[in-house]
This record gives structure tokens, sequence and C-alpha cells, in this order.
């Protein structure tokens, strides 16, 4: 079976700006759905947990370097925690939704493997 990917995004207002949006984006790769969804997802998450300050940092500083503008103090460090704690929650309602769509396909018996085709010629 092919692995999946999972993405969620929202577009939101920027803060204190009417012309401008940000766009969140979660995405999980390479989900086996032959394996451990729950314990994938969960992986997934701690190591989501763990990249953003590091990532929130440098993409801090590549729009320091990009606008010749010192972020600090204007809002977007709280508007980063506002988005912090959003995708956080939203990193829980997904590893929660995939659990319940793992329990519903495996209360209606379809969560068995498919049979492997055979290949032509033997």
């Amino acid at each position: 079976m092919p692995l999946v990917d999972i993405e969620l995004g929202i577009t939101v207002p920027y803060p204190d700006n009417n012309y401008a949006n940000v766009r969140p984006t979660i995405r999980f790769s390479g989900i086996d759905p032959d394996g451990d969804i729950e314990a994938q997802l969960k992986a997934c998450a701690e190591v989501y947990m763990k990249a953003v300050p590091i990532v929130e940092e440098r993409l801090m500083q590549e729009a320091a370097n990009l606008t010749s503008m010192n972020f600090e103090g204007i809002g977007v460090a709280g508007a980063f925690a506002a988005f912090e704690k959003h995708t956080n929650d939203q990193v829980a309602f997904i590893i929660k939704e995939m659990t319940r769509h793992q329990k519903v396909l495996k209360d209606n018996g379809l969560e068995e493997k498919p049979e492997k085709k055979k290949k032509k010629g033997k």
C-alpha cells in the first residue's frame, strides 16, 4: 500500500494588518497505512514539537535578513505564539481524528490488509 501524506492548513488574517494573511500548515509525510498509525502520528508530533523552536528562530532571522527589519516587539512573537498554540491544538486534533478513523475502520472490518497481487509471469 502506498504511504500517505496528511496536510492541514488554514488561512487567517495577520494580526493588526488588514491587508495580510498567514497560512500555517502542518504536514506529516510517509505514514504507512499498514503500520501502527497512532504511533506514527505521535512520532511525527514529537518531532514537530522539537523542531518548532528551531524553525521559528530561523524563520524570524530570515524575515529580518530579507526585510532589514527587526521583528522584536512588533507583535510577531505574539503572532507566532498564537500560531504555535493553534498548530499544537491541530496536531492533537489530527492524532485524535486519525485514531477515531482507525477505530471506525476496525469496527467495520475494513482494517484488513489487502492481498498482494501476484506479479505477471509467476
